[in-house]
Formats: C-alpha cells, structure tokens, sequence
C-alpha cells in the first residue's frame, strides 16, 4: 500500500512539473510570436515608406515577400534585398536599415547613392553579403563596417572614398572578398589584412595608396587573385613578389602601374598556378627571367612600359597556355624567338617599341589563334611573311623591306608606315622597280662611279703635292717652336702672351696655393681672362712621364659637365707646367662662407643650388664617366664660383680612376674635415668616399662654417629634426615655408651621406636624382604644354622616360635653358628650328624618340652645347659637315636613314630599292651595287691612308721643330703657342698670381687674342716628388 502511495506521488509531481513547463514554452512561444510579429511590421512599415518599390507592377501586394529584389526566410523576415541598377538617390536616407535584424544581403550597387556610408547599416549583425558599388559615396571608410563581423563579401569598389584603409578590417575573419578599388583611398596597405586568412580575392587597385606591400599578405594562404594596380606602391619588385611566392592558391596577380624598381627574381617561377600576371608600367630592370618556364598555366602575361633589357627568352616557348603576351615599351633586344610558335594558344602578340631585330619569324604562321601581332618601332629587317594577311597587325616602323603583296590591299596604311624599303601598289609607298628599271640604273651608275674614283685619285696627287709644297714653303710660325692647339677658341694664343698676363708668374696675380700648385688669374691681350694652375715642379724628367701626362689630360678635357670647371688645356715645358682653367669670378666657396659680407649673398635659394651642383657634377663623375672618377678632395676650397654664384667642382689634383679589377689601395689624400673614416684604415677608394665628402660640404654649406664637433651630436634623425633650426647659418633670415622643405631635406641627405658604414651611404645618382626633381620616369602623357614659356627661370628641362607625344612645343626657344632631356618618349616630327634660339644650351638629349627629318644646320653653330644625343630616332638624310668631328657616332646611332661619313653609315652617293619578286635580277643588281660599293671605299681608304701618312711625316718635322716643349689643349679653335702664355704672365710673375695651394699656383692669363685662362703652375720645389707627377697627371 505505501509502495502505491509513493508512486502516486511521484506520478502527481510529474504531471505537474509538465504542466508547469508547458505553461513556460508556451509563455515562450508567445513571447517568440510577438518578437516576430513586431519585426515583420517594422519590416513592412520601412520597406512601404522607402519609396523604393513604389514603380514596381506588384508593390500592392500585401506580402511584400514577393516583391521584386526581396527574399524571406520561412518565418517572413528579410533576408535578401538587391536593388542592384535601380536609381534610389536621396530615397535612401528614408530607409530604415535597423528594422531588417535577420537581413543576410544587401546589394545597393549602381542606385546612385550620394555622400557618406548609412550608419544604420552597422547594426546588420546577420549581414554577410554586403554591395556599395558604382555609386558617390564620400567620406573616409566608416569603422562601423569592421563590426559585421559575419560579412564573407564586402565590395565598395568605384566611389569616392578616401582617407586611409582602417586596420580594423582584420576584425572580419569570415571575409572571403575584400574589393575596395577605384576610390580615393590612401596611406599603406595596413598588415593587419594578413589577418584575413579566408580571403581569397583582394582588390585594392585604382588608389593612391602608397609603401610597400606588408609581408603579412603572405600569410594569405587561401589568396587565388589580388589586385594592386595602378596605385603608388614602391620598393623592390623582387620583395613584393618573393611575398607571394609561397601562396600556391594564387592565380592571378596585377601589380601594374605602381612605381616598383628592381629586377625580377628567379622565384618567380614557383608561382605556378598564376593564370594572369601584370607588372607592366612600373621602373622594373634587368632581363626576363628563364624560370618564366613553370608558368604553363599562364595564359595573360603583361611587362610593358618598364626598362627590361636583354632578349626575349626561349623558354617562352613552353608556356603553351598564354594567350595575350605584351612585352611592349622596354628595352628588348635580339632577335623574335622561334620558340614563340610553341605557344599555341597565343592570341594577341605586342612587341612593340624595343630594339628588336631580324626577321619576322615565319613560324608565326602556325599560331592558328593569333588575332593580333604589333611589332612596330623595332628594327626588323627582311620581308613581310605572307601568314599576317588574316591578322590585325602594326609592322610599322622598322626596316622591312620588299615587296607588299596584294594580299594586304585591305590593311591600313599605318600598319606600314615607317618602312622605307617596302614598295608596292598601296598609297603611300614607290611601285616596286622592274628589271628594265634595274639595269638602266646600273648602267647610269657605273660610269658615274669610275668617274668618282678618277676625281678622287686626282684629289689625292693634287693634296699631297700642295701638302708638300706647303711645309716647304711655310715653315712653322710658332715663337721659339713652343706651340700649343686649342679647340674651341678663334685666334692664337701664345705662350709669351700668358707669361706677360701673369708678370712670369708674379705673386700679385696669384690668387691661391693648394698642395699641387698656385692659381694665378691672367687677362690676356682679348680681354679674355683665365685661371692659370703653376705647378710645383721642374721639367719632366722621366720620359714616361710625358705620355702618362698627356693621356691622363686629354681625358679630363673630354668631361663636359657645366658643373664641373673647364679645363681649357695645358702646358709641359722646361721651364714649367701650367694648366688652364675656366676664371671663377667669386673664387671658393670656402673663402665666401668665411666672409659675413659675401656669405649673405648666398640666400637659400642660391644655397640648394650650390648643393644640387655638387651632386649632379659627382654624379656624373661616379656614373657616366668610364672608367668612373673619384675626386678624392671634394671639400669648399675646391668648389669654385662664378660671378653668378653659380658653383663649379675644381682641383682634380687628387682624382683617381677607379678601376674595378685592382685593389684601388693608395695613400690617404684629401682635406682633412672631409676625408671618410674608412679610408683611414682600409686605404682603398671608392665612390663612397665622395660621398662622405659631398656630406659635409652639404652640412656645411647649411651651417656657414665646418660642422666640426657638432657632427657627433647630429648624427641621429631624431637629433636632426631637434636641432636643425639651431644649425642653420644664423646670419641669414629664417627660410620661407617654400623653400624649408628643401633645406630639410637637403639636410637628411647630408646626414645619410656621413653615415659610418660606406654601404649605409647612398650613390650620387640616387642623391642627384631625388635634389634635381625634375619630371622623369613619371608616366606623363599627352603633349609638351605650351605654357613651359611661362617658366622664366627654367635652366634645367628632364621629362624623360615618360610617354609624351607630338611635337617640342616652340615656346621652349623663349626660355634659358641649360640642360634639355626628353629622350624616351613618343615625340613627333622634325627637329624645330626654335632650339636654335637656346644659345645656353649646354646638353641636349632628344633620344629614342620618333623624330623625323633631317638634322638641322644649326645645331651644327651652337658651338656652346657639349653633349647632344639624337640616336634611336627615324631622322633621314645626310650628317651635317663637321658633326662628326664635334659629337660621337653614338649622338645618331639607330637612326636607319641617316647617311654620311660616320664609320658603319651608308654613303649618301648612292641609293637602292629592291624587288622582292625578281629574284634573279635583283641578285644581279646587288652583285653589281657591292662591286660599286667596294671600288668606291677602296678608293677612300687608300686615299685617307696615303693622306694621313703624308700628314704623319708632316707632323713628324713639325715635332722636331718644337724642341720638344709640348703645349696641347683641348676645347678651343685657333693655336696658342707656349711663349705667349710665358709672355701673358711675364713669365709667371707673383703679379698674376690668384691663387695658391701646396702643390702649385694658378695665374690669369690674357693672350694677344684676348682671351683669358687660368694656368696652375706645380712649384719647383716639389719637382721630384712622385705624388705631384700622379697629381698633375690626373688633374
């Protein structure tokens, strides 16, 4: 019984516990139910007073979940709204994101919103699909966003938003695509994105973010496409691509348009399920890589417009995937490889715009895919292959010659522009010669060639009897056989002329003495005045040291740089040795920072340009000159300025040739203050060591005085940004605004430069590249504009490597310029004649361009420009006489239809045209042509070498006749003999003196002419001493 009562018990309690939590679930449901309930009307009431369904057929539905673009779950919330093309505008501020807490999707792309991101849709915590796309959108990237942390797809791409990426996008583990492209976003990429390790599309491309790709992307390991372009990233490419080369998810990668430098690495090739790689208009160099080979999946492959150099590489072959290969816009050599048949697939071929050459591989013909092929501006030669008449093609440009086949009737004209040889029935191009034609010009030819011979051979008899006649009738008119020749100069200047100018060297006209000779300024009888270097010594003794002495000057008088001084020539007699330089008016820099009346003369302004000098004219020096020259004594009693306070390198007495298979060891030279640390120790040179240099004359240009003991205490950045206002020349009033950012950073290459560690310190190239700032390698298009006119005070014009085009605008012959440099860009048409206004003109580079035409006379009387380069162009027509003799063969080279008397340029005499067609008439005429060709230079050689051996004896009596005192400069016109610079000077009298060193002294010197020189004279009392034999030879 009480068994039965227990369970009765238990039995009750049970019953009531169900009904008691029954009556919960049900409160619960009912609770549940109102909740919903409550939400599905919210929903209702803002998707009805949006407005936005208002034109759809079926918005009087009651159940809005079969309206159009809004899906429900199976309780009726929205979960789905995608009003992706529909026009909203201002109708989106009167939504209310906040009703809609189960919504999973929200597509507004392309709706025409306007101004900053909704907050509201920061509360869509559900939310993990979210579009913004193609609207005008403002403002910076609302931090809001990062709290959807459910968010698997999140795109703004086109908008204007700005500002910088937030770190907090780290926040969203659950993103898979992350497409930010085509704003206005800048600042780095933050590192806190490598944090996204389910991300597998990244697209940040079309901003201004500028840094380096953080090394954190690499732990992206799920990352199949990331897209970088067209943005303002720098560094190494090598760096940014050894990031990724580890992710072997990855199939598409776009780095283009950036500012990456460098070559690229070899490991690029373990990427190899790339589908799609762009590093096309970046600064990248060096070759292509062979490792290209693993990319067998690659289909689209893009390195225009950088600096690749060397060949096309045949491993291209095996890439048998690619589709569209651009190599375009570099500096590509050698020949098409045949290996590029083997990529079957390959549909669209640019090559143009490099230095290829060879024929056109017929091979092409067996890509049954290939739509379109450019290959224009190269330097293709032979025939058109009869495989392109299916193509879209541009052979424009190149040497291709022959026939064009009717084939082609239905191509554009422009797609052949540019071949000269090429003839055939097209507008445009000459009809193509029949055999008749051929051989009436051979026989036209032929006796007009015998003829030339005959003339020449009777040139040559009449030369040498009047050569002959003449040095027996005219015997040498020097004074006491001391003869020099200068270039570059109208008149005679003799020795004696330098002599009486200086008083013989008087101390009056000495205006400095340094370790290797005294400076002594000397006005010759023209007025001309010039800057004379006695050097310490007697004459030469050791024989050899007369061809050392003259190799070693006649390649300084070779260095042209407008910052660096001239040296006019020189002198080698018995009774002294002189050099003459360019007079600098204002003296050293040292002597005007050491005046407080002088030193105010040198504002700011004029201050960055003396540092800008220095840094141009070592870089030069370090970079463009082979073998490579250290000066070795770069202090401010060797930077020398004129009377526009315009500064000049000088005193090469110390400079060494850098030769890179030697040791480089030597003894310790220089000023001390300046000398680097290392050289101390290690006794080797290097360019660094000017480096160091350039440091502290830099430094102390922007104190006024030696750094001295403050060096140690600025040696940190942090120092720097201290106390930079403390070391500024106090004499001088605050720098503006304008003009303070360039003296701080004149000031942080100055400290980079005095870094302890040579390797630390940066090349002169790099510190001339960023003082210049000019406009090169800056992906500028468009034409040159012509409000450059405007530019009063422009001396130096650099828009290089950029992709200008159409023509030099004419008002750039109304400036002052000093230095032009437009080469590597797409300019058009001739030469102007308006540069002939630029009689400054001191460097002109028009290189690898498109310019047309002849070269034009008048560059030929702008005597005052020392560096001109045409080459790589498609100018036409005969070399301008005595072209060759002031400019070196690599000024035109690549330019196929110059003629003229270059070694390796055709003749203008005599011109050809093929017939493609014709073969055994066309063998005939070139038989013939060669036989004509070889008569012809036979007849030229044999004529120059009996000619200059004529000369030779000439020159060899003339030789005797000197006594052996040999004066010879350089860089002048006219003669100056040895006894009228020992008269200019009256034979090197203290009264001429300007200067003098430890080693020698410098004389002004004015000859008969007029023109005056500056002579450095090496003291006598140094004349067995081995050191100054090196210094005088080098300076």
């Amino acid at each position: 019984m009480a068994s039965k009562v227990s369970i009765s018990v238990v039995v009750v309690s049970w019953v009531l516990c169900v009904f008691m939590h029954s009556k919960n679930m049900f409160t619960a449901a009912v609770s549940v139910a109102a909740s919903e309930s409550s939400t599905l009307q919210l929903e209702a009431k803002a998707l009805r007073e949006s407005g936005w369904w208002s034109g759809h057929f079926n918005y009087t539905s009651l159940n809005y979940c079969n309206w159009d673009e809004i899906k429900c779950n199976a309780g009726g919330s929205v979960i789905w709204i995608g009003m992706s093309g529909v026009y909203l505008g201002e109708k989106v501020r009167k939504f209310n994101f906040s009703s809609f807490p189960n919504l999973v999707l929200l597509h507004l792309g392309n709706t025409g919103l306007r101004g900053s991101i909704p907050q509201q849709i920061g509360t869509l915590s559900k939310l993990t699909y979210l579009s913004l796309s193609r609207n005008n959108l403002t403002g910076h990237f609302p931090l809001f966003l990062t709290n959807l942390t459910q968010l698997e797809n999140l795109n703004i791409y086109q908008n204007l938003i700005s500002g910088p990426i937030p770190e907090e996008l780290g926040n969203l583990k659950n993103l898979q695509v992350l497409d930010l492209s085509y704003n206005k976003l800048t600042g780095s990429i933050p590192s806190t994105l490598g944090l996204l390790t389910n991300l597998w599309v990244l697209d940040l491309s079309s901003n201004m973010i500028t840094g380096s790709i953080p090394d954190k992307l690499g732990d992206l390991k799920n990352l199949q496409v990331l897209i970088l372009g067209n943005n303002n990233l720098t560094g190494l490419i090598a760096s940014a691509l050894r990031i990724f080369t580890d992710l072997h998810n990855m199939t598409a990668l776009y780095l283009d348009s950036n500012q990456f430098n460098g070559s690229i690495p070899l490991e690029i090739g373990n990427m190899k399920s790339l589908t799609d790689l762009n590093l096309s208009n970046n600064n990248i160099l060096g070759e292509i890589p062979s490792t290209i080979r693993h990319f067998t999946n690659l289909s689209y492959l893009s390195l225009s417009w950088n600096h690749i150099s060397g060949s096309i590489p045949i491993e291209i072959g095996k890439m048998e995937s690619l589709t569209y290969l651009n190599l375009s816009n570099n500096n590509i050599i050698g020949e098409i490889p045949i290996e590029l048949a083997n990529c079957s697939s390959l549909a669209n071929l640019s090559l143009s715009h490099n230095y290829l050459n060879g024929s056109i591989p017929s091979q092409l013909s067996d890509l049954s895919f290939l739509r379109f092929i450019d290959l224009s501006y190269n330097n293709l030669t032979g025939n058109i292959p009869p495989c392109f008449f299916i193509l879209e093609f541009n052979l424009s440009y190149n040497s291709l010659e022959g026939r064009i086949s009717n084939i082609f009737q239905y191509h554009s004209f422009d797609a052949f522009i540019g071949n000269k040889d090429l003839c055939g029935d097209f507008k445009g191009f000459s009809h193509c010669p029949s055999s008749s034609q051929i051989m009436s010009k051979i026989k036209m030819l032929l006796p007009l060639t015998i003829l030339f011979v005959l003339l020449l051979l009777w040139c040559f008899f009449y030369s040498r009897c009047w050569v002959i006649g003449k040095t027996q009738s005219n015997p040498s008119k020097t004074k006491n056989g001391d003869l020099f020749s200068i270039w570059n100069f109208d008149g005679k200047i003799a020795y004696e002329d330098i002599i009486e100018a200086t008083k013989d060297f008087d101390i009056r006209y000495c205006i400095g003495t340094g370790g290797y000779g005294s400076v002594y300024k000397a006005q010759l009888p023209s007025g001309k005045v010039v800057a004379l270097k006695k050097l310490h010594r007697l004459e030469a003794e050791d024989p050899s040291f007369d061809k050392s002495f003259k190799n070693e000057v006649q390649m300084l008088t070779k260095i042209r740089h407008r910052n660096i001084v001239k040296l006019h020539g020189y002198c080698l007699h018995k009774r002294c040795m002189f050099l003459v330089y360019q007079y600098m008016e204002r003296g050293s820099l040292f002597c005007i920072l050491s005046n407080d009346v002088e030193a105010l003369e040198l504002d700011w302004p004029k201050r960055m340009n003396i540092i800008k000098s220095i840094a141009h004219a070592l870089s030069y020096m370090h970079h463009e000159c082979n073998p490579i020259i250290i000066h070795r004594d770069i202090s401010s009693n060797n930077i020398l300025l004129n009377s526009e306070l315009e500064a000049f390198v000088s005193d090469f007495g110390t400079a060494r040739l850098l030769d890179p298979d030697s040791s480089n060891q030597t003894l310790v030279v220089g000023t001390y203050g300046y000398i680097a640390p290392e050289l101390a120790y290690t006794m080797v040179v290097t360019e660094k060591c000017d480096v160091y240099s350039f440091g502290m004359v830099a430094l102390e240009i922007l104190m006024g005085k030696h750094p001295g003991e403050l060096l140690t205490s600025l040696s940190t950045l942090s120092s720097q940004n201290l106390m930079l206002n403390e070391i500024l020349d106090q004499r001088l009033p605050p720098p503006t605004r304008s003009i303070a950012q360039d003296i701080f950073f004149a000031a942080s290459v100055a400290f980079a430069c005095l870094r302890t560690k040579p390797k630390s310190r940066p090349t002169m190239k790099w510190v001339s590249q960023e003082c210049l700032s000019d406009l090169s390698h800056n992906k500028l298009v468009g034409h040159i504009p012509t409000h450059i006119g405007n530019c009063n005070n422009l001396k130096h014009l650099s828009l290089n490597n950029n992709s200008l085009n159409g023509s030099i605008p004419a008002q750039v012959g109304s400036l002052s310029l000093l230095y032009i440099d437009i080469s590597h860009n797409v300019i058009s048409g001739r030469i102007a004649p308006h540069l002939g206004e630029l009689t400054s003109l001191e460097f002109l580079n028009l290189s690898h361009n498109n310019l047309s035409g002849a070269i034009p006379d008048f560059l030929n009387s702008m005597t005052q420009i020392s560096s001109i380069d045409l080459s790589y162009n498609n100018l036409e027509g005969k070399i301008p006489c005595n072209f060759k003799d002031r400019y070196p063969q690599q000024a035109i080279i690549g330019n196929k239809g110059l003629c003229g008397e270059f070694k390796g340029m055709p003749s203008c005499l005599t011109s050809t045209t093929t017939d493609s067609e014709e073969e055994p008439e066309r063998d005939r005429y070139h038989f013939s042509t060669v036989i004509l060709y070889l008569l012809f230079y036979l007849s030229i050689f044999g004529y120059l070498y009996i000619f200059l051996s004529t000369n030779d004896d000439v020159e060899s009596e003339r030789t005797v006749n000197s006594n052996g005192d040999l004066l010879s400069i350089w860089n002048y016109d006219g003669r100056i003999a040895y006894e009228d610079i020992i008269k200019a000077t009256e034979d090197f009298n203290i009264k001429y003196c300007i200067g003098t060193g430890g080693y020698g002294s410098v004389y002004k010197a004015q000859l008969p002419s007029g023109n005056i020189f500056a002579l450095k004279k090496l003291h006598q009392l140094e004349a067995k001493e081995a050191a100054l034999i090196k210094s005088f030879e080098t300076e």
